[in-house]
């Protein structure tokens, strides 16, 4: 047996050959280690039976270079055959005597030796050899720890290293392009606050989110209290056997965080890190919008249009809707000129001042900065034979892109372990987060673009305010100050920011704490409790010089017969805005651990069962004060019962209290099992079950209760004494099947009615019902396979896996017509259907490895297809529902993020656009498209195709990372809006090509210039949303560069470090696009700006 053994080991490279756990009462009898680079077979005589005590018992842990625990290193004494193996703590106690010399190996680690003295603990650190086996990854459930030789799932580490290596603020940086499957979707934030993807989507309705870990238990709310420095490892978790543990809220894949821990028996450890990073300021300049005099001419040609030539939209000597608001300044010189008020030679030097102008600039110099961040991070670690403790300290600072935009961040993380006795353990951690933040016009400069023209000016040459688009023209806000409103009436973009005072005050408490106990020996039971606590306070204070309190206040201002006002509804003063919320969550966890080998590790048997209860309660509630005073603290409420005429604006309207009460309370209850049984490290089989029970279901048990499982199989075809192959060092398939959920908080199987008031004269007040009961509300349900290879050859110079999945979702919420006798005519109801399927390829390459230059490459690369199966198609809707860029309309065969465009067909003679109808007919000016079939389906907002490359160099202390990634498979639309209905908009730059005659049809495909009542307007509503503003979303971004140098040691030794690494880091450098526009179709209008980061981090 022990030469046949011996024979297999040295055909096949075992990547990991690892004895886990080994028990006295079955005694040690033989072992298996990398010993002088060669896989040996050695006889270990100890046996609880005879065994002669020695003198003294020693403890120890091992670990690799980033801290992580070994399982499974061979510890024996040098020159005996007596010795043990590390377990899944990578820990290890041994019987011996001052003097002794231990060995310790381990397949893909250089063998590590030290002698025994007066310590009785022992912090052992193994490196990775080159010439040796690649290391085994530990995976982290949340739930428990996995050796990669015993997980069936589908799972991706993002190690320490890697971490440490990216600089970032945000742990989506740290992952991006780090692990396959994994994606940044910008169109799917308003329902996924992280913006991460994993496989694609299993939900229509409900969020798309995945899960956060953070140490074994979920937390809501994204990363944004976890300090990245902190991070030892993030694992995904992306099939139903990895996920299936959490149950009903793991449908859209795990993120598991595992914290950094301090250390047994080590010294007192200091880490100090500085970053500073920068990002360029936007330049708006790169917006795809005409010039200032490309405007102007604009402007010229819609106001020449006979329709255009009447006096609205002037100052005509009264307060009316009509002449109140202000216009362009185009347009206005032009109506003065027709009126008569200037001749045309003062309208020419005005028009040609306006040409000059540039107000791109102007906003860019108010309003634009570069983006700035600095991070001060400070731990420390220590630890004795009984505790060990890791403490952080970080802040992060941070002025945003527009003036005024800055946050300020505090986390504070502790962590510690206190061992009571070999059998008693607990554990503490607490995080401690504040954030706060200040904001200045919400106005970027997209939206600047967009609706105001950039050929006026937002101050004159003595920084006084000019009025703007979106306010009263000054004419009519002198004549209303003359009649007695409070208020001037104009609005200005400048004095909006002057006076903002907008802050936020974001506090979350998160502690974690646990007691681990050891009935026998392999069965422990393991008590953990966590509480949440999370605050939000929002002030927002509107002073007099804000449009919204000037506004407010001149409108439900009343006058008498002659128009002067006799009394203001709305008290002169600022408005006060607050909000405040607050969350409270409690989970406790029982659990039992049972890991045991016996046969001398032929059959290895790991399995835990749990209880978790959980209650989240959520509060918040919004208030607005008037008239208030922010010295005094006095304010003066409004009748809000009173209906007030609008003397301008006509009908009769109340004061609106701009206040909000909800109170939310969720309850869960969950029961879960898991195991894993391994034999002889060749064959693995696991298994899980888990039932939840929530509020959030119908009351019948039919839906609730709904059980929740996975099944997986594991085959290492390298341990096969067929197997003699000498160029695969690992070779493995897995397979699993099991189910998941996805729980829709937005809806709910009880009656759900809102309280409105009538406006009319008897102000009654209503109810008007949102969600009707539905007691068949159950969960969204998930079903994946998920089949995968794992593969390491060449010495394990190349390495990867690939895996293949199909999911299957049911029973998810979809908007259904029912009878409306119900009172609607439609509801949310578990009646759809989707599937996804797709492949993850991970490919690792170690092209150059010698002693003092490394070379090394990673190619990741993901697809995914999703399509609904079934839907209620019963009522589809309008035909924009469909074209919208944006819209959530769902149709079988389609991706969930499908959407469509109108088939574009040139311009005709005349200029204008045309389309195709479902007969493939061109539509008549004035005619109409109400059918689907006359719509061309695009395809899927999302990227189906995503992938990254990254190219690391070494050499000696100098290191070169390139992080470059690919996105692909889906589309976009490049809107660019032609519509004349919208005249104080500014053009796109194409304008300049636009038809202008006969024949210039077969030269572009800008159309002509067009006035709004004319009968062709509904086509210019198909242009934006045709395929002629549609094409390939692809793109290659190179990502990241990081360059970092680490100092040797023996000048950080001369300045009392331990260590000192600087690195520069640049994202965002360059991007390749693949459409017709040569656009960025992430950003689409102004293109990302880099940025660049400096980092300094030393120990001590």
């Amino acid at each position: 047996m022990k030469t046949k053994l011996h024979h297999v080991l040295k055909k096949t490279l075992l990547v990991t050959s690892l004895f886990l756990t080994f028990f006295q009462s079955y005694g040690l009898k033989y072992g298996i280690g990398a010993i002088n680079k060669n896989i040996d077979f050695f006889e270990v005589k100890w046996k609880k039976s005879n065994l002669k005590l020695p003198q003294k018992s020693i403890e120890g842990k091992v670990t690799d270079q980033s801290n992580a625990p070994l399982i499974g290193v061979t510890v024996i004494i040098k020159g005996t055959s007596k010795g043990t193996t590390t377990d899944f703590d990578g820990k290890f106690r041994l019987n011996t005597k001052e003097g002794d010399v231990l060995l310790f190996s381990y397949l893909g680690y250089g063998d590590v030796e030290l002698t025994v003295d007066s310590r009785i603990f022992y912090d052992v650190k193994m490196s990775p050899s080159a010439e040796e086996l690649d290391g085994v990854e530990i995976f982290s459930t949340g739930y428990q720890k996995i050796s990669e030789e015993r997980a069936t799932g589908s799972f991706a580490k993002i190690n320490t290293k890697v971490l440490e290596r990216k600089i970032d603020q945000s742990i989506i940086g740290k992952i991006a392009g780090e692990a396959p499957g994994v994606q940044f979707d910008p169109f799917i934030q308003e329902k996924n606050n992280i913006g991460l993807v994993i496989r694609g989507r299993s939900s229509i309705n409900a969020t798309t989110e995945p899960l956060v870990v953070v140490d074994g238990f979920a937390i809501p709310g994204g990363f944004g209290t976890i300090n990245p420095n902190d991070v030892e490892t993030i694992t995904i978790l992306k099939d139903a056997a990895a996920t299936s543990i959490w149950g009903i809220r793991a449908a859209n894949g795990v993120i598991v965080i595992t914290t950094k821990k301090g250390e047994n028996n080590s010294k007192l450890a200091v880490n100090l890190s500085v970053n500073s990073s920068v990002t360029l300021k936007q330049d708006i300049f790169e917006a795809p919008y005409a010039d200032p005099s490309t405007q102007v001419d604009y402007q010229i040609g819609l106001f020449n249009f006979e329709q255009y030539s009447q006096q609205r939209n002037l100052f005509d000597g009264s307060l009316n809707e009509f002449s109140l608001y202000q216009t362009n300044a185009v347009r206005e010189t032009l109506l003065r000129l027709q009126r008569g008020d200037i001749d045309i030679a003062t309208a020419d030097g005005r028009i040609e001042a306006l040409r000059n102008n540039d107000g791109r600039e102007e906003y860019s110099r108010l309003f634009l900065r570069q983006k700035l961040w600095n991070q001060y991070n400070l731990s420390v670690s220590s630890g004795s034979e009984k505790y060990n403790f890791n403490s952080s300290l970080v802040y992060n600072q941070n002025k945003g892109e527009i003036v005024k935009d800055k946050s300020d961040q505090f986390i504070l993380n502790v962590v510690g372990n206190y061992k009571f006795t070999d059998k008693l353990q607990a554990r503490f951690s607490s995080n401690i987060s504040q954030t706060k933040s200040e904001f200045g016009i919400s106005t970027g400069p997209v939206d600047y673009l967009i609706n105001y023209p950039v050929f006026e000016r937002i101050v004159d040459d003595n920084g006084n305010y000019l009025p703007m688009r979106g306010g009263v023209n000054i004419e009519s806000s002198q004549l209303a100050q003359r009649q007695g409103y409070p208020y001037p009436w104009t609005f200005n973009l400048k004095q909006e920011s002057d006076n903002m005072d907008n802050t936020s005050t974001t506090t979350d408490i998160r502690i974690q704490t646990g007691l681990n106990y050891e009935i026998l020996k392999g069965l422990k039971i393991d008590l953990s409790y966590q509480y949440l606590w999370s605050s939000y306070f929002g002030r927002n204070l509107l002073n007099e010089n804000r449009f919204t309190t000037r506004n407010l206040v001149n409108y439900f201002a009343q006058v008498d017969e002659t128009g002067q006002v006799i009394e203001t509804p709305v008290p002169v003063g600022s408005l006060l805005d607050t909000s405040t919320r607050s969350t409270t969550d409690n989970t406790f966890r029982g659990q039992l651990n049972y890991s045991t080998s016996f046969k001398d590790g032929l059959h290895n048997i790991d399995a835990i069962a749990g209880y978790e209860v959980r209650k989240q309660i959520s509060e918040f509630n919004r208030d607005r004060k008037f008239g208030y005073n922010d010295q005094s603290l006095i304010f003066t409420q409004p009748n809000f019962n009173t209906l007030y005429s609008s003397p301008i604006f006509g009908g009769q309207r109340l004061i609106s209290s701009n206040s909000r009460l909800t109170y939310t309370e969720n309850r869960f209850l969950s029961y879960y099992v898991n195991g894993a049984y391994n034999f002889d490290k060749r064959y693995t089989i696991s298994g899980s079950m888990r039932l939840d029970d929530t509020n959030l279901f119908g009351a019948s048990e039919e839906f609730r209760n709904i059980p929740l499982f996975s099944v997986g199989l594991k085959w290492n075809i390298t341990k096969e004494n067929f197997f003699n192959s000498t160029f695969f060092n690992n070779l493995n398939l897995r397979a699993t099947f099991g189910s998941g959920g996805n729980v829709d908080r937005n809806t709910s199987p009880f009656l759900v009615a809102r309280q409105g008031r009538d406006q009319g004269s008897f102000l009654n007040n209503y109810l008007t019902i949102s969600n009707p009961p539905n007691p068949t509300l159950r969960l969204e349900k998930t079903k994946t396979l998920n089949l995968g290879l794992d593969f390491s050859m060449a010495n394990s110079r190349i390495y990867g896996s690939v895996e293949f999945y199909n999911r299957n979702s049911e029973d998810l919420l979809a908007r259904r017509n029912i009878s409306p006798t119900y009172g609607l005519s439609s509801s949310f109801l578990n009646v759809a259907e989707l599937y996804n399927r797709g492949i993850d390829i991970d490919l690792g390459l170690r092209i150059i490895d010698t002693k003092d230059f490394k070379f090394d490459t990673r190619i990741l690369y993901s697809q995914n297809k999703n399509e609904i199966t079934s839907i209620d198609e019963s009522n589809p809707g309008e035909i924009f529902l469909f074209t919208q860029y944006d819209a959530n309309s769902f149709v079988v065969g389609d991706p969930v993020d499908n959407f469509y465009s109108f088939r574009y067909a040139g311009l005709d003679e005349q200029g204008n656009p045309s389309f195709f109808n479902e007969d493939n007919d061109i539509i008549e000016v004035g005619g109409d498209i109400g059918a689907i079939e006359a719509l061309k389906s695009e395809g899927s907002r999302s990227p189906t195709r995503t992938g990254s490359l990254t190219n690391t160099f070494t050499y000696k202390n100098l290191s070169l990372r390139v992080l470059t990634v690919y996105s692909g498979g889906n589309r976009f639309r490049f809107e660019r809006n032609y519509d004349p209905r919208f005249f104080q908009n500014n053009v796109y730059s194409d304008y300049v090509s636009r038809w202008q005659q006969p024949g210039d049809e077969l030269l572009t495909d800008v159309p002509r210039l067009t006035s709004p009542n004319e009968t062709q307007t509904p086509l210019y509503l198909y242009l934006n949303e045709s395929d002629r503003n549609t094409d390939d979303a692809s793109y290659i971004r190179l990502s990241q560069v990081n360059l970092s140098y680490q100092f040797p040691e023996t000048l950080t030794k001369k300045l009392s470090m331990n260590s000192f690494t600087v690195s520069l880091q640049a994202d965002n450098l360059k991007v390749w696009n693949f459409n017709k526009w040569d656009v960025d179709p992430v950003s689409r209008t102004i293109p990302i700006p880099p940025t660049f980061t400096l980092n300094l981090t030393t120990t001590f």
